[in-house]
């Protein structure tokens, strides 16, 4: 799929195909529930994402009401390779157009990922407060 004219986040309802992308993320399997769960109650969103018409991945995200305002989360993203297509920042810009749009005044996500951590400390983010033992 070379030279991509268009990427379209889809609004999507919990499904095979939502769950199919997300179970490519480590440690995915302790939240898929809670993800459903959420999404039934429209606590938090799901989009697929197609380039030129062809599903490439999927992003759930959600709102947070924080004391300095509104946060916008993305709860999970998955794709596969597309050359020429960066799915991250792609999928973070959607959902902070949203953000603006909504008035809020951040947009949080969660890695482990050390490469996406310095891709996204080179676009303006920062490391903040997560930190995680095990139980």
């Amino acid at each position: 799929m070379a030279d991509i004219q268009q990427v379209n986040f889809v609004p999507t309802e919990w499904g095979p195909k939502v769950e199919g992308w997300l179970h490519q993320i480590d440690g995915i399997e302790r939240h898929i529930d809670a993800m459903q769960s959420r999404i039934a109650s429209g606590e938090y969103q799901a989009l697929t994402i197609e380039a030129d018409g062809e599903t490439v991945g999927a992003v759930v995200w959600s709102v947070e009401h924080e004391p300095r305002g509104a946060v916008v989360v993305v709860n999970a993203l998955a794709g596969r390779p597309v050359p020429g297509l960066d799915l991250s920042k792609l999928a973070l810009a959607f959902v902070a157009r949203v953000g603006r749009a909504s008035g809020a005044v951040a947009v949080r996500f969660w890695t482990d990922r050390r490469g996406l951590v310095r891709k996204m400390q080179g676009q303006g983010f920062r490391m903040s407060y997560v930190m995680e033992g095990r139980l």
